[in-house]
């Protein structure tokens, strides 16, 4: 992303999101999620795949890699079709399961595994947390975290440059919200006329933590639906600009840029269609793909710490 029109696309996209979530944040909330959703976990998986995927050696770890997946594709999926799994038991698992990523992809290489064991220490230890004491709060704030992602994906791109562009975005402006907020007044906006039977509490649930106080709750949602916003706009706008580098060696088989550009507006429309007809439906069945690209982040970023690149390029790896 060189062009100043880029640039300046970028900077109104993000101006217009934080307009929204201040003044609107339950409506803006649930719009970019049914429009945004789905293509987003797509670009942002391939583009994990293509940047990240010949970094993770030998076959075992991939296979160990993909049968967690499948786990936490089961989790998720029993979770959205209302099994007695879900509960405090199916929390602790969602939890337990990335933590067992983690370690897996750890253990994998020995290069750096210094570093790589410290941040999975990190990682192992919020989990655990979690796990023993409020797993479903330790799972909306990861969720909240995730949001994230593009401030660890332009830092491990573009090195220190890449973090003093994306702290102003991802830190400054939501910290300047919640704090405004705490402070102000408003509420969190109404919901499209088909959308009224939606329970707001359950809809601020996707954020808000249990026991935050009522006056730190609009402002605690609004900051983090502004995080949402934002990362869309760096997931599809600018991750496809700066592209995987060179050298890039994806584990999947992805179709061509063209392909897979009009396939993830095909099956963006789609899925927006199912949020217009149910969205509490919708949205527990979106959780399955959006937990999967979530938390195979966590330990192939664990992995990136250990590889040293210049900006923009793609490290090599050789299978150990």
């Amino acid at each position: 992303m060189t062009s100043r029109g880029e640039i300046a696309g970028m900077v109104a996209l993000l101006v217009g999101a934080l307009a929204l979530s201040v003044t609107a944040p339950l409506p803006t909330y649930v719009l970019t999620l049914a429009l945004f959703g789905i293509p987003h976990v797509l670009v942002e998986l391939r583009y994990v795949d293509e940047r990240f995927g010949a970094r993770l050696p030998t076959v075992g770890p991939r296979a160990a890699l993909a049968l967690l997946l499948a786990a936490l594709v089961i989790v998720t999926t029993a979770q959205a079709a209302g099994v007695a799994l879900v509960g405090q038991a199916g929390w602790r698992l969602g939890l337990l399961i990335p933590m067992v990523l983690v370690a897996v992809v750890a253990a994998g290489t020995a290069p750096g595994i210094t570093a790589r064991l410290a941040a999975a220490s990190v990682v192992t230890a919020l989990c655990t947390l979690g796990i023993l004491r409020d797993p479903f709060t330790w799972l909306v704030g990861f969720a909240c975290l995730h949001n994230l992602s593009p401030l660890l994906f332009l830092a491990e791109r573009l090195g220190r440059r890449g973090l003093w562009l994306g702290l102003p975005v991802f830190v400054v402006v939501p910290a300047a919200v919640l704090l405004a907020s705490t402070f102000g007044s408003g509420d969190a906006g109404t919901l499209p006329a088909n959308w009224v039977g939606l329970s707001r509490d359950s809809l601020l649930t996707a954020f808000v933590p249990d026991g935050l106080g009522d006056r730190h709750v609009l402002g605690w949602f609004r900051a983090c639906v502004f995080l949402q916003c934002a990362h869309y706009v760096f997931v599809l706008w600018v991750l496809p600009r700066l592209g995987a580098g060179e050298g890039a060696r994806p584990i999947l088989a992805w179709p061509s840029r063209r392909a897979f550009g009009w396939g993830v507006l095909a099956l963006g429309a789609l899925s927006s269609i199912t949020f217009l007809i149910d969205f509490g439906a919708a949205r527990a069945h979106y959780a399955i793909p959006a937990a999967v690209h979530a938390w195979v982040e966590i330990p192939l970023l664990v992995l990136a710490v250990s590889w040293t690149s210049k900006p923009g390029s793609q490290p090599s790896c050789s299978p150990s």
